[in-house]
């Protein structure tokens, strides 16, 4: 009973502000502090060239790869599938080196873990709106999942429909997927990504993700208006979840002391991951509603930290 009185005194502490993890050291057992092996200096450095090796073989191994699909004559890809590979295997190469070169230091590192310990930890409180959200968008196939066309011909933002007036279909076609994969991995790729905004935005963070799918589907349908696209469907809350990547992106940039260490790098390294990755693997993936969704997010971010400049000290980022 005493343990659990010290770990929510300290779980209060750290919810607070998680950098002040990085004043506890290693103790003793069911103390309640935060413990982290990095920072004890007996075992960092063994601890810290140990992950630095395993990020370097995994490069080679990539740059191996790639240079065996690039002059191996096809042997193992059709033509027409290898550039998708080799788009793919760049994205993640430069992903890799990207995310070494932010980490350049053990205690870089160990702040690292550190944040992503407290996000992780206690991210239940953070995605319970983000839960509902994706139970709704699951709900809504519930009746027809052998049959998702009859979904989306409901529900879905189809182009001919919204021009004949049903405008309510750019909202609900946000909740509305191409099938449980579709669904499985938006949802999958938004926890991961946003319990680390909304540690800093609270429940703007949600406002962000449903305006700018919202967002996402007007640009689709307008650029298609204008003739600068020929699509006519678009399903899904993925470009939410690219609103959501530029905050991160965007406010990690502009106010470092609230992540870690270039943390910058690693959020805009994903972004061009998910962009070109996305896209590589299936080709019907729409670049125009994750861009626009991009610019949202971007823009969005950018009005909050003016409203709250006094705050975040928007025009001094920390070097």
């Amino acid at each position: 009973r005493k343990t659990n009185q010290i770990s929510k005194v300290k779980k209060n502490r750290f919810v607070k502000n998680w950098k002040l993890t990085s004043h506890l050291l290693v103790t003793e057992l069911n103390s309640g502090n935060f413990i982290n092996p990095l920072r004890c200096s007996s075992i960092a450095d063994q601890l810290y060239k140990k992950w630095k090796r395993q990020q370097i073989f995994l490069l080679v191994i990539f740059l191996f790869v790639f240079i065996f699909i690039l002059f191996g004559n096809n042997i193992v890809f059709k033509p027409e599938n290898s550039f998708k590979f080799l788009l793919c295997l760049v994205s993640i190469f430069l992903f890799n080196l990207l995310n070494l070169y932010s980490l350049l230091t053990k205690e870089m590192l160990c702040e690292r873990n550190e944040f992503f310990s407290f996000v992780y930890v206690d991210s239940l409180s953070f995605i319970r709106p983000l839960s509902l959200i994706a139970l709704a968008s699951l709900l809504i196939h519930y009746q027809s999942l052998e049959d998702i066309q009859f979904t989306y011909q409901q529900f879905g933002a189809i182009v001919e429909n919204v021009k004949q007036g049903e405008y309510w279909r750019l909202f609900s076609g946000v909740f509305v997927h191409s099938g449980l994969k579709h669904w499985f991995l938006n949802f999958s790729l938004l926890f991961m990504i946003y319990p680390m905004l909304n540690v800093n935005l609270g429940i703007k963070s949600i406002v962000i993700l449903i305006c700018g799918a919202l967002f996402s589907h007007i640009s689709y349908f307008l650029l298609q208006i204008a003739g600068l696209h020929d699509g006519e469907l678009l399903l899904g809350i993925s470009g939410g979840f690219f609103s959501v990547l530029a905050s991160l992106t965007t406010l990690s940039f502009c106010c470092r002391h609230l992540y870690p260490d270039r943390f910058f790098i690693v959020t805009a390294s994903l972004s061009i991951l998910f962009l070109f990755l996305g896209k590589a693997i299936n080709p019907k993936v729409s670049m125009i509603a994750h861009i626009s969704g991009y610019i949202f997010g971007i823009i969005a971010i950018l009005l909050i930290l003016k409203i709250r400049r006094e705050e975040t000290n928007f025009f001094k980022f920390k070097n």
